[in-house]
């Protein structure tokens, strides 16, 4: 990874924090205790999931430097997605947006979140499927199942 992109995130999620912060005096109040708890229960899932995720690529990944990366495999949401961790991402931060009384700055955050997460699908789905061509599973998708 390129050394900005550690910088950015170091400057970035700091920044967002504070923006939400000091962007609560203007938040939606009325946010019942069920609402916490299902955004709560979303968010756990998904980082459960996510978790899963990333050990399941972690264990495909090539020991050596030029040796082929394999299709990754091995845990239900693979079956759907080609990047199940950019969709569990956008889920993770709209179970932020439920929570954070729906201040504007949580929703430009969950847009630009959306935004990027789902470029960044699009992009590495393509790829699969130029790299493994007709090997790849047809039904996988990028971001909605058997749709995009």
């Amino acid at each position: 990874m390129n050394f900005f992109y550690y910088i950015f995130h170091f400057i970035y999620y700091p920044c967002v924090g504070l923006t939400i912060i000091s962007d609560y005096q203007y938040s939606y109040t009325n946010i019942t205790i069920m609402k916490y708890i299902f955004s709560l229960f979303v968010f756990l899932n998904a980082s459960y999931i996510q978790y899963n995720i990333h050990l399941t690529l972690e264990k495909q990944n090539p020991i050596e430097q030029n040796e082929i990366k394999p299709i990754p495999y091995g845990y239900w949401i693979f079956n759907y997605f080609s990047c199940p961790n950019s969709i569990i991402e956008i889920i993770i931060y709209l179970s932020f947006f439920l929570t954070s009384h729906r201040t504007s700055a949580m929703a430009s955050l969950l847009v630009w979140v959306f935004t990027n997460q789902s470029l960044s699908a699009l992009l590495n789905h393509r790829w699969f499927c130029r790299y493994y061509k007709d090997s790849y599973p047809t039904k996988r998708r990028a971001l909605i199942p058997f749709i995009l």
